[in-house]
């Protein structure tokens, strides 16, 4: 390569990090509930559940065995961290609460409607709240339907939604 070429690429390299750092700036934060850290804890003891049932198959020795611990304590990591991915994603939009929407039973046809509609009613922000009909969360389901019901948590307006699903398809949400 010849020197000018070298200077072109460099400046080419320069100029995209320069657009990416005032595109990074420009992005407006996700929104973020109140009570995440209580909806944080709750989310942890549901993905405990599926690691006590991955764990049910095996014997865990006590922690003098090092290698049985060590691979209970790479579970349980994994489990976490798998679920802070799934129930609270970094970058909030539609299409990041696929996960959730697979792991909560959410058939697979039915999956790219129920991203469209969350993309209509909510934007993907799970704090999406309509103030004049009292309409929450991803899927804008009417609190007054479900009183007491913590419709800003993801996961449970995902699972309302479902139940919403199940009973009357897609009417809830004026499609057909």
């Amino acid at each position: 390569m010849t020197r000018r070429m070298l200077h072109i690429l460099f400046l080419l390299a320069v100029l995209t990090l320069l657009t990416w750092a005032f595109w990074a700036l420009l992005t407006p934060l996700p929104a973020v509930a109140k009570d995440w850290r209580a909806q944080a804890q709750a989310n942890y003891r549901h993905a405990c559940v599926h690691r006590d049932l991955l764990k049910a198959g095996h014997v865990i020795p006590p922690r003098e065995s090092h290698g049985y611990y060590a691979e209970a304590c790479r579970l349980d990591r994994y489990v976490q961290r798998t679920w802070q991915r799934i129930a609270r994603p970094k970058v909030v939009s539609a299409a990041s609460w696929v996960p959730l929407l697979r792991h909560e039973g959410w058939p697979e046809s039915a999956i790219p409607r129920a991203v469209a509609i969350i993309r209509r009613e909510s934007g993907g922000s799970p704090t999406a709240w309509n103030r004049g009909s009292d309409c929450r969360g991803l899927f804008q389901i009417m609190a007054r339907y479900y009183p007491g019901v913590r419709l800003f948590d993801p996961v449970v307006n995902v699972r309302v939604a479902l139940r919403l699903y199940r009973q009357s398809g897609w009417r809830p949400w004026s499609v057909q």
